[in-house]
């Protein structure tokens, strides 16, 4: 039989009889783990699929320098179960820490606008009147749609069809408006995902290393684990302010270069809705309205 040191020099010459090394070393490393201690059936099959992405590695790293293939392989093959053995007792950490920590999870959106988001009840009328007594209809409606658009990352199609009839706009175009401006959120709701995962990384860190403080005893280790979980702490913070920071409504010169209008029209328009809602229902009410971004 030919010997593995031969077949991997021919491996890293041509690139051939992989297969015939794999079935040589297979066995040897699926049996690996059951002659190491607190190892269990299962890890036969994790540490072969562990390992098995490494192996190629391994043979293109491997120096013929006097010794057989084997002992390298067995040097190799017992670091590779030692990292395996650290990466699962993370994970079993993690899990365990999973079941005690409440995680922050992304917020959903609301489904839709409440029914006082626009100020406006269905059983009455809003349309206000200048001090020359005629209808501001007109305004009024453009006002709305474009508190509308302000919120496009909260409505649904039941908000879409109310708002299109409220403010005189086909349905297809205020779809349209809807969909250009979530387009533009959408790298920002992506940051946002991202920014919760790291805080969620940091936070079961400052919950691990917290553990470990508590039952260490070595006055050395005690102070470096106190000043890695202030370093944490920091980052956890600094975290969120960014996620604070956030913008998930869109600006009011996305609106404007979308509707084709100057941004100061858009400035003026909410400002004067937003005054509008404010004089007509009291400051308590529109304070726990999150929703109406205007």
């Amino acid at each position: 039989m030919e010997s593995l040191n031969a077949l991997v020099a021919y491996y890293q010459n041509t690139g051939l009889g992989l297969g015939e090394i794999m079935n040589r070393l297979a066995l040897r490393i699926y049996n690996y783990p059951l002659g190491k201690r607190q190892a269990s059936e299962d890890d036969r099959g994790e540490f072969y699929l562990y390992f098995y992405p490494r192996l190629i590695r391994t043979l293109g790293r491997f120096q013929d320098r006097g010794k057989p293939f084997e002992w390298y392989f067995n040097s190799v093959l017992r670091w590779h179960y030692k990292g395996y053995c650290s990466r699962k007792r993370k994970e079993q950490i993690r899990w365990a820490a999973a079941k005690s920590v409440l995680f922050w999870e992304l917020p959903d959106p609301a489904s839709s606008l409440p029914a006082q988001a626009l100020g406006v009840d269905p059983g009455e009328t809003v349309i206000p009147f200048d001090r020359f007594g005629c209808s501001r209809e007109n305004t009024c409606r453009k006002r709305i749609l474009l508190l509308a658009l302000k919120n496009a990352r909260h409505l649904d199609d039941c908000d879409i069809r109310r708002i299109s009839g409220f403010a005189a706009v086909e349905e297809e175009q205020l779809v349209a408006l809807v969909e250009r401006l979530r387009a533009n959120l959408y790298r920002q709701e992506l940051r946002l995902h991202r920014l919760y995962r790291r805080q969620n990384k940091i936070f079961t860190k400052i919950f691990l290393f917290q553990r470990d403080l508590l039952w260490e005893v070595d006055p050395e280790v005690k102070a470096q684990l106190a000043l890695s979980l202030c370093e944490l702490r920091r980052a956890l913070r600094s975290i969120q302010r960014k996620i604070r920071r956030v913008r998930l409504h869109p600006s009011n010169r996305e609106i404007a270069e979308l509707l084709q209008i100057p941004k100061g029209t858009i400035d003026t328009s909410l400002y004067w809705l937003r005054r509008q809602v404010l004089d007509k229902e009291p400051r308590e009410k529109t304070a726990q309205n999150t929703l109406l971004c205007a």
